[in-house]
């Protein structure tokens, strides 16, 4: 049974009109790419404010799903870029979101973070107000994905936009304190060593100021508002970038949805990624009643 619903006010926006520009970007065998850039819903002083989409458009006389593909944190869109040809090739619509800001670097502290990931969903959901403008969408059939901290994002969006009717979350999870303050990754060990050392604080210390800072911005928040039907969670056993009690965590909370263990690390788990889109295409074609 889902839990009570929480507030979302921190991701509340005003539902208004703003100017989307849409470029063709290049034509493939049965589908489309264009790229949409439209400003950033929370612009701020020294960042990017713009926000770029690329839309994977398929070749489809009926209204058709489509999937919101959020980033990982650093480096390349290779997961992403993947997962939109391969998803797209089988009549799955998918936007595919770029970065606006990185979440974690060096000027960054709690407070950034705060602001910089409720200006991330914001702008996720704004995009999903322009696709579901389209002609050839299914408002009905909407689903989301990520991997690592685009897992986490993903979540955020489908537990506060219930547009979203489908999740994939690949490597991911819920409690941020304990992902800020057990994480190996090198970005978030780095911010963790930064703030400690800044606010004189032990790693207990830290991991209590995590947990105020950015409660209300946390997967686990809101995982009431997920229905384990819907959802579907990969993740890898030797996991030291999210910490298995992160992945149990928020599985349990959602209610114990199907979960695929893969026998990887977090970065080897790219050696998994045909069969990882594998089992996410099959998750959305039940789910969304997608016919290839």
């Amino acid at each position: 049974m889902m839990e009570e619903i929480k507030d979302v006010s921190p991701f509340n926006y005003a539902k208004e009109d703003f100017p989307v520009e849409v470029k063709l970007v290049r034509r493939k065998k049965g589908y489309v790419i264009k790229k949409v850039t439209f400003p950033s819903a929370l612009p701020a002083p020294g960042e990017n404010n713009t926000v770029r989409c690329y839309y994977y458009q398929a070749e489809k006389e009926e209204r058709s799903p489509a999937i919101v593909i959020l980033p990982i944190a650093g480096g390349n869109y290779f997961f992403s870029k993947k997962m939109a040809k391969f998803l797209v090739r089988r009549g799955m619509n998918c936007l595919r979101l770029e970065r606006v800001v990185r979440l974690l670097d060096s000027e960054a502290n709690l407070e950034i973070v705060r602001r910089r990931f409720i200006k991330t969903i914001i702008d996720a959901k704004r995009s999903i107000d322009w696709l579901v403008s389209q002609k050839e969408i299914d408002p009905q059939r909407i689903g989301t994905t990520g991997a690592s901290l685009g897992a986490f994002l993903s979540s955020l969006v489908a537990e506060t936009d219930t547009r979203i009717k489908s999740s994939v979350f690949i490597l991911g999870g819920g409690d941020l304190a304990r992902l800020f303050s057990q994480s190996r990754e090198k970005t978030i060990r780095s911010f963790r060593k930064r703030v400690m050392k800044k606010e004189g604080l032990t790693e207990e210390e830290f991991s209590q100021l995590v947990s105020q800072k950015l409660e209300d911005i946390d997967p686990l928040t809101y995982v009431g508002r997920l229905s384990p039907e819907t959802v579907l969670m990969i993740n890898t056993v030797n996991d030291v970038v999210v910490p298995r009690d992160c992945t149990l965590e928020f599985w349990s909370r959602v209610g114990e949805p199907e979960l695929i263990w893969l026998p990887f690390t977090h970065t080897a788990s790219f050696f998994a990624f045909r069969y990882a889109r594998g089992k996410t295409f099959q998750h959305f074609q039940r789910t969304l009643s997608v016919k290839e």
